[in-house]
């Protein structure tokens, strides 16, 4: 998976999730949201159409969603003690069957 951010000189501070690798680029498989995320922030994740990686695919384990949306929370608050940040990329972010490793 993909997660991170950019301030859009729009909207602000934006956070994004999608499908990690070349798969983000070809098939525009991203989800992004306002910053800070409001509600559940696993829903990033859920609309990336890539994310076969967080369920059962290829006889492994489901993905661990709540460290995903571990991961886009802390990333979010990295943009509220940072303003400074103008772009953020953390890519690949691997959702394993417990936690997540970068």
């Amino acid at each position: 998976m993909l997660v991170g951010a950019v301030r859009d000189p729009t909207f602000g501070p934006v956070v994004v999730c999608g499908t990690g690798g070349v798969l983000v680029d070809l098939f525009a498989d991203s989800a992004f949201r306002l910053h800070p995320p409001t509600g559940d922030a696993a829903r990033y994740g859920r609309r990336a159409e890539g994310r076969g990686y967080l369920g059962a695919i290829a006889r492994a384990p489901p993905g661990d969603e709540a460290a995903l949306r571990d991961v886009i929370m802390r990333v979010s608050a990295l943009l509220t003690i940072g303003p400074e940040i103008q772009e953020l990329d953390l890519s690949p972010v691997r959702v394993l069957a417990s936690g997540v490793t970068g």
